[in-house]
């Protein structure tokens, strides 16, 4: 299974205007925040909070596949390990 990722390495945190690579806030800014303000913001901080994790979320996972496969549990949970491998590759680009 490849981990050949192409978007900008984690770890990202969010700021006051985006969502920012590193943990700097004031980072090179790689998600801007609406610019449309809306009665509730929090949807922003919600979504924000879920994408900022994305880098972290998938390297879990990734790892965890391959432990799996490694120690031969994915054969007593199939459907689990494919769905992981289709989350992966959906997160690639490849779906």
């Amino acid at each position: 299974m490849s981990n050949e990722t192409k978007w900008t390495p984690g770890p990202w945190v969010i700021g006051h205007k985006g969502i920012h690579e590193g943990k700097n806030p004031r980072s090179n800014q790689i998600v801007n925040k609406p610019s449309v303000r809306s009665s509730n913001s929090l949807d922003y901080y919600l979504n924000a909070n879920l994408i900022a994790a994305a880098p972290d979320l998938y390297d879990a996972l990734y790892d965890l596949v391959v432990s799996v496969e490694l120690i031969g549990e994915h054969v007593a949970m199939p459907e689990e390990v494919k769905a992981a491998h289709e989350a992966l590759s959906k997160a690639r680009g490849e779906q």
